[in-house]
């Protein structure tokens, strides 16, 4: 049975993660594998994808820099997130 990733520590990933993710306060991703679902960036996470989010990318509070492709984001005022010109966001 699949889980959702969840990062706790500094973490690259280049695999397939079918159940979305997390990364908690002091976790840092370096995503260059697949997402499938939402990625949460948690308060004092950061998360720097290369990769692909099937999903929406959600930062709630953290710091996320974008390079890759995404559904879709959701950064409220005060979450720090970077967008690279060269990253997909939406279809």
């Amino acid at each position: 049975m699949a889980t959702p990733l969840i990062v706790e520590d500094r973490l690259q990933f280049d695999g397939i993660a079918t159940k979305g993710g997390v990364v908690l306060n002091g976790g840092r991703l370096l995503l260059r594998g697949e997402v499938i679902g939402d990625l949460t960036i948690k308060s004092g996470g950061q998360a720097v994808i290369h990769g692909t989010v099937n999903g929406i990318v959600i930062n709630d509070g953290g710091l996320v820099d974008i390079f890759g492709t995404i559904d879709g984001l959701i950064s409220p005022p005060g979450a720090m997130t970077f967008v690279d010109a060269g990253a997909t966001v939406g279809t």
